[in-house]
């Protein structure tokens, strides 16, 4: 079953929540760039917000999945969704948490999803990195220490006589 759906700005976070009235609070909003010192990093919860609109009711499966850096799976989730629109034509929000979610590598991943047959595609991509130079988290490197051939010798400090 082919469904017609389209994508918006697909939004990373550290929490999603639905407020009263519908509202979305978005904790912790990344920029398409996720910043960690190490690799692997875990990730306590990653939340993915993907506004689909849709021009009526949709029923299917619906595949969401991580890819890494090496092209590897590392997260895929199915399962079946039914949408039903109050207002056809604008954007519904679909939200999904990751718990547990360990970065194994810094590179660009990306993140597939699909509702209904077919194979899934990418929405967006997102890029692990190390904190730069000046970005809150940066380390300088230290420079190693370089061995001394021989201690030099000190001289005795001149006396300048009694002080007034």
């Amino acid at each position: 079953m082919n469904v017609k759906y389209r994508i918006g700005s697909v939004i990373l976070c550290d929490d999603a929540r639905v407020e009263i009235m519908g509202k979305e609070t978005l904790i912790g909003v990344y920029n398409g760039v996720l910043v960690v010192q190490t690799v692997p990093h875990a990730m306590q919860k990653l939340c993915f917000r993907l506004p689909i609109s849709i021009p009526g009711k949709i029923n299917g499966k619906a595949i969401f999945q991580i890819i890494g850096p090496e092209q590897q799976k590392l997260v895929e989730v199915t399962g079946d969704v039914a949408l039903d629109p109050s207002d056809p034509g604008y954007e519904l929000p679909f939200g999904l948490a990751v718990g547990n979610f360990v970065l194994p590598s810094f590179g660009q991943y990306d993140v597939r999803f699909v509702i209904g047959d077919g194979k899934p595609r990418s929405v967006t991509k997102f890029l692990v990195r190390m904190p730069r130079h000046g970005e809150h988290g940066y380390v300088a490197p230290t420079a190693p220490v370089a061995a001394k051939s021989s201690p030099k010798k000190s001289k005795p400090a001149k006396s300048k006589g009694p002080r007034k």
